[in-house]
């Protein structure tokens, strides 16, 4: 009897070590499951353009716009976040980035746009030099840093679509640059209406920082 007693003792000692080893392999492979079956970024790209097909005319996109992707993210649930930057018949847009979200199965579930107006400029032939535009970058830049000698001043206007501003407009964005008295660099970003020339906005293109 005693012998009956500690062979079964002995099986159901073995089937519970493989019970709780099939637990502790479960624990362990689990998360490695889960990793396998969330999206890859091929995948939420697929699943964006199929959304943008399906959706145009919600996000404002027209058979003049096209789109470029700036950053996926794939959360752990599996949903999906594609930004988007916009060009208007080439043309960069401010303010026409978008981010289309995805459920962890590819559906759409939605998008948040910096802007929603339409664009549909009359012509996208400046008014406004190139030149003048470099010229009135260098002026702010100037003015920006009164008191300063500068030097080396340079100007890169890129004509582009302002849509951060009210009506969608074309624009000149000028980077003017140079060196001030000391040697250090000093920048800032013009905005400018292509057709009036008048100053759209303007911020300093280098930050400092202390410490």
């Amino acid at each position: 009897m005693s012998r009956t007693r500690h062979t079964r003792g002995n099986r159901l000692a073995t089937a519970g070590i493989a019970a709780t080893t099939a637990t502790l392999l479960a624990a362990v492979l689990s998360p490695a499951a889960h990793a396998q079956d969330r999206p890859t970024r091929a995948t939420a790209l697929q699943n964006a353009a199929s959304a943008l097909l399906d959706h145009a005319t919600a996000l404002g996109l027209t058979s003049a716009e096209s789109t470029a992707v700036r950053d996926v993210i794939v959360d752990k649930d599996g949903t999906q976040h594609v930004r988007y930057d916009r060009t208007y018949h080439r043309l960069p847009v401010l303010g026409g980035d978008f981010v289309v979200h995805l459920t962890p199965n590819g559906g759409y579930r939605g998008a948040d746009r910096a802007t929603r107006g339409t664009i549909s400029l009359p012509s996208i032939t400046p008014k406004l030099s190139a030149p003048k535009a470099a010229d009135l970058a260098v002026h702010a830049l100037r003015a920006a840093n009164l008191g300063e000698t500068l030097k080396s001043v340079k100007a890169e206007p890129e004509l582009v679509v302002d849509a951060l501003h009210g009506t969608p407009r074309l624009a000149w964005r000028t980077n003017a640059a140079g060196l001030d008295s000391l040697g250090n660099p000093v920048a800032r970003t013009v905005l400018t209406d292509a057709r009036t020339g008048a100053q759209i906005d303007a911020w300093d293109s280098i930050e400092t920082a202390t410490g």
